[in-house]
């Protein structure tokens, strides 16, 4: 397989490293890394003659299967595996564990996947020789280990079948022995590299499956997921729930998702000889710290010339200051601290960009934290012939890391921040997950559950930083706390829980505009804000009355600007989709979910289909003027979702087809003009209730919707003066009973065009149907009178005991009343109608 150390590649750009394969197998030592660049610059490959100083492959392998992918690395070191959920096997209950696994170094015992001691618990034990399942005190031995090779990925089933503790490889299955008694039942937390002994193999597991009495209770797929990202320390099991890597020391326990060098930070290096003498350049590193970060003064990369070192004035280097955190430059014997809490495992992936050339030194970390400026190096050159990769010139000085890119170009070849741009997205953009997002360098702000202090969250040590290290943010903490105990949100550090409507956190003021992305257990929601100043977090987001705050299980919250593309907020939805958040909607109601809200502008779409009611659940929000199609098919209740919205001017197509109440649904959303034709609002439901659903909105025209199910329209347009039109083929009331149309249109006092046949399909009238349903719409036309009437007489009814009337006001200068007009009336009158026109009775 090819394991790439990278670099962007380009004719006009003359790299001296750039990116290179170099075919090393899994865990095997690195001895050279080829040199392909282009250019008069480009000179040797790296190289490391001494196998014990050679950095180890940990590229993508394949699986059993043949598919090529990602695996959880377990070291030769101990202290390092993953814990899974708590699971149960009960008194003679059946269980099978499953691992697709490849073993490089058996060490005393390989255990992959199991809970508790040996004589207690359950699992597997690999020796060279031998292979030992065990299962509530009983255990059984088979001394042939059915062929297993190492460095050959292969499938291993094992568990107790009802009679017998078995094995299984690649399909060969060996019964061990007859279990001595398995009536008891265990519970124990499930570990990947189970703990029970000393020290163990080198190994990666590709996918691991717990079956308990034919139930899978635990499953998780290395090889095959996309939601498991490389360096994930805490995520989500497909089932099973979340799982947590325990790191130990410089060569930890790590998801592998990319193709990476993994550097020691004791004695592995590589060194490379330069064609020319080079005066600085322009490097790239993507790389994560492991452990401690190695030795001190530990390298990222240096140059030097032949017989000198990377620290004098000949010399460059891009190092470890002493055992700290901080990135130290050496350049021509000058000295400049860069960046600080940079050398810390918890950064995970970063790309280090820095440019070192004569009177330009300048430097990021993930497009951020800009270093520019630097006073204290020296303007003259450098005359480097030789470099060398996480050590110096001597080999000493190891930083030990995990390595997946490096690039150093002449400093003239990136000569602009366009290029540089061009340059980090591409080594961004190369896999399944970026190496850094818009978040890491917008300067706003993430409160990620996975780094929430564990237990409920107070203050101090327990308080919950929302900053992002190294970002633009300037390193400012932004802590949430909470004094009051019985408001404090509980985080198991994977998750942060708000029990009820009281926990909630305060957080500095804060005025930014920008997007908040909020990953919870209710769903993953989007929505851009306003800068009206925020001190205060609840499961939903900021602010919002008190009273409705909802309980759940909050991921994190995302803060990005107000620029922030498509994309970019997709990818921070994603990410926390990826940590646990729900992605659509539960079966569940959002009733008042973000009530008040009156710092969010627009909401993006998001699945709602599964929610049963959106009561109230964006009423009052009087900054909102943006909201989606939303499909809220499996809603019943839709009343007052945007009560009172006055800034909503563009609204989407909801799918409402189920919902039965729509009442005040859209009143008094003043700036509201017009409404998408393609809505379903109750279209397979019955009686459904749009009283006041319109009333004293903005709209200037209502399009052919098909309203047929409803049956309640009592003040549903009330006091909409600007509404001058419904379209033709607006359809109300087919086959309803009771059907209530009281003031309907009662004061639309720009109404002009009433559209014909309306009212073709009126089923029985309520008391009281068409009273005063269009009083008051003194610009409605003659024509419009007629097609009102006749489409009433048309439906064949008759008036209902108690309030008969139908009550029009029309304007009297767009003619007179019709033949056809004065025939309806007759017909109507005779069924028991009265038809008052005007204030007079006709």
């Amino acid at each position: 397989m090819a394991l790439t150390l990278s670099t962007l590649t380009s004719p006009s750009n003359n790299s001296v490293l750039e990116e290179i394969n170099t075919t090393a197998d899994f865990l095997e030592g690195v001895p050279l890394l080829k040199n392909a660049a282009r250019g008069s610059q480009a000179g040797g490959s790296a190289k490391q003659d001494v196998a014990l100083n050679q950095p180890r492959a940990l590229p993508l392998i394949k699986n059993p299967q043949g598919k090529l992918g990602g695996y959880l690395y377990i070291p030769n070191a101990s202290g390092n595996y993953a814990t899974g959920p708590g699971v149960t096997i009960g008194a003679n209950q059946t269980w099978e564990a499953e691992v697709d696994i490849v073993i490089t170094q058996f060490g005393d015992y390989v255990r992959p996947l199991g809970g508790g001691d040996w004589d207690t618990g359950f699992g597997l034990f690999i020796s060279a020789t031998q292979i030992i399942i065990f299962c509530k005190g009983a255990s059984g031995v088979n001394g042939n280990i059915l062929g297993i090779t190492l460095g050959k990925p292969f499938n291993l089933k094992y568990g107790f079948d009802g009679t017998y503790l078995y094995a299984e490889v690649d399909g060969t299955r060996a019964n061990i022995t007859q279990p001595s008694n398995q009536s008891s039942a265990i519970y124990r937390i499930l570990e990947l590299n189970q703990q029970t002994l000393n020290h163990i193999g080198n190994y990666a597991i590709q996918k691991a499956k717990l079956t308990v009495n034919n139930a899978v209770v635990f499953d998780c797929d290395f090889n095959g997921s996309t939601s498991i990202r490389h360096g994930d320390t805490k995520f989500q099991a497909s089932v099973g729930g979340p799982v947590s890597l325990i790191k130990a020391g410089q060569d930890p326990v790590t998801v592998v998702k990319k193709n990476i060098l993994r550097f020691d930070g004791v004695n592995d290096g590589l060194r490379g000889l330069f064609a020319n003498n080079i005066n600085g350049g322009y490097m790239f590193a993507a790389f994560s710290v492991l452990g401690d970060g190695g030795e001190a003064y530990g390298r990222v990369f240096g140059a030097n010339i032949s017989g000198g070192f990377d620290y004098q004035n000949t010399g460059f280097a891009l190092r470890r200051l002493d055992s700290t955190e901080t990135l130290n430059l050496r350049y021509s014997g000058g000295s400049a601290d860069t960046h600080q809490n940079l050398f810390d495992d918890d950064r995970g992936d970063l790309l280090l960009e820095s440019r070192v050339a004569p009177s330009s030194q300048k430097s990021k970390v993930n497009d951020a934290d800009l270093n520019n400026g630097v006073t204290t190096i020296p303007d003259t050159g450098v005359a480097a012939t030789r470099y060398s990769i996480s050590s110096n010139s001597t080999g000493a000085s190891n930083l030990a890391i995990d390595l997946e890119f490096l690039a150093l170009f002449s400093a003239d070849s990136v000569p602009d921040e366009a290029t540089a741009k061009r340059i980090r997205d591409y080594i961004n953009g190369r896999g399944v997950h970026p190496i850094f997002s818009l978040i890491d360098s917008a300067g706003y702000y993430f409160y990620d559950a996975t780094r929430a202090p564990s237990g409920p969250i107070s203050s101090g040590s327990s308080a919950w930083s929302g900053r992002i290290v190294g970002s633009d943010n300037g390193d400012a903490d932004k802590l949430a706390t909470q004094s009051t105990a019985n408001h404090q949100p509980v985080s198991d550090g994977f998750k942060v829980t708000f029990a009820d409507n009281t926990d909630h956190l305060d957080i500095p003021s804060t005025s930014q505009a920008g997007w908040q992305i909020v990953g919870t257990s209710l769903g993953c929601f989007m929505y851009r804000v306003n800068a009206n100043a925020q001190v205060r977090l609840n499961l939903l987001g900021y602010r919002g009355n008190a009273s409705y705050r909802k309980a759940g299980d909050l991921y994190g919250v995302m803060l990005l600007p107000e620029s922030a593309s498509s994309s970019d907020i997709e990818s921070a939805r994603k990410l926390l989709i990826d940590r646990g958040s729900l992605d659509g909607s539960l079966s569940a109601s959002y009733f008042a979910a973000w009530i008040g809200r009156n710092d969010i502008v627009e909401f993006k779409s998001v699945d709602l289909s599964s929610a049963t009611s959106v009561e109230s659940a964006w009423q009052s929000c009087g900054s909102l003027t943006t909201f989606p199609a939303l499909n809220l098919s499996g809603a019943t209740n839709v009343a007052y979702a945007w009560f009172l919205d006055s800034s909503l001017d563009n609204f989407g197509a909801i799918d409402a087809r189920n919902a039965s109440i729509f009442l005040n649904t859209w009143r008094g959303c003043t700036a509201l003009t017009s409404f998408p034709a393609g809505a379903k609002l109750g279209t397979s439901a019955s009686n459904v209730n749009f009283s006041s659903a319109w009333k004293s909105s903005g709209l200037t025209s209502f399009p052919a919707l098909e309203l047929n199910n409803g049956n309640n329209f009592v003040l549903a347009f009330d006091a909409c003066s600007n509404l001058t039109s419904l379209e033709t083929g607006i359809s109300f009331s087919a086959n309803a009973s009771n059907i209530a149309f009281y003031g309907a249109f009662l004061n639309c006092t720009s109404l002009v065009d009433f559209p014909p046949r309306a009212f073709d399909g009126f089923g029985t009238p309520a008391n009281d149907s068409f009273l005063n349903t269009w009083l008051g719409c003194s610009a409605l036309s003659a024509n419009s009178v007629e097609n009102i009437l006749v489409s009433i007489d048309t439906s064949g009814q008759s008036a209902p005991s108690s309030g008969p009337q139908i009550t029009i006001s029309y304007n009297v200068s767009t003619g007179s009343l019709s033949a056809a007009t004065n025939t309806a009336v007759t017909s109507l009158k005779s069924k028991g109608w009265s038809i008052i026109v005007n204030n007079v009775t006709l």
